[in-house]
């Protein structure tokens, strides 16, 4: 390992039997898990149900992790209680925290553990899943930014998701990762459809220095989370 590279990450964000994005996380934070320390923050009870049609938690028995060798998980953040949200930023250890954004009424929680992570002067890495907030008001719009701007490294799903991520909230593009969804983690809290989904392709893909990579299943999906993390050097705040 480099002096570049790290041996640690804190990730934020859901795990099951919550909906959300967990079954995404779940699988990332396995795979990443398989060579690199991962301190997972996961939300113990998300957004009212009024919020989240369908509710937010899932009834499948079969969907849930366990901690092990390497993934450590604390169930901290509750949506309603903004003491949690404070107590998961005081949580993080390690130098890098990766959150993962995906929707607007985690504002709140997510500007209070950032303030506090800044004061901590933690690296900050977004998985952004929603580019452009569905309702695209100008409200919305400032919220994402507000949430964004703590940024020091940016994940998204596609191209065109990295095009829109740079031109609507002015974020560098040597700042942005694409690291393509698997197929099966786009149904999150449909045990039926996650069940008849089919493997995740690996095709190769490019690095951002323009040279082929191939994507294996482990650990493939972390590319980009490595490539984001391992390059800080000493001091480093800002974005690239």
């Amino acid at each position: 390992m480099t002096s570049n590279e790290i041996s640690s990450v804190t990730m934020i964000g859901a795990l099951p039997p919550l909906k959300g994005n967990a079954y995404y996380c779940m699988r990332l934070s396995s795979e990443i898990a398989e060579s690199t320390e991962v301190n997972f923050i996961s939300f113990k009870r998300l957004y009212p149900n009024f919020l989240y049609p369908g509710g937010v938690i899932d009834s499948d028995r079969q969907f849930k992790i366990k901690e092990r060798k390497n993934l450590k998980i604390w169930r901290t953040i509750s949506y309603l209680n903004p003491v949690s949200w404070i107590r998961a930023a005081l949580l993080t250890s390690t130098s890098v925290v990766h959150l993962q954004w995906w929707s607007l009424p985690l504002a709140p929680v997510y500007l209070v553990i950032l303030l506090f992570l800044r004061l901590k002067k933690k690296k900050i890495i977004f998985t952004v899943h929603n580019v452009v907030p569905h309702e695209k008001s100008p409200i919305d719009k400032w919220l994402t930014s507000m949430v964004l701007s703590f940024g020091n490294k940016f994940i998204v799903h596609t191209m065109d998701n990295r095009e829109k991520l740079a031109k609507v909230f002015q974020i560098p593009k040597a700042s942005i990762s694409v690291m393509p969804t698997p197929a099966n983690s786009n149904h999150i809290g449909d045990a039926s459809r996650r069940q008849k989904q089919p493997p995740t392709p690996h095709p190769r893909v490019r690095r951002q220095d323009g040279h082929p990579q191939s994507r294996r299943p482990v650990p493939g999906r972390c590319v980009a989370v490595r490539s984001s993390v391992r390059q800080y050097p000493p001091g480093s705040t800002g974005r690239q």
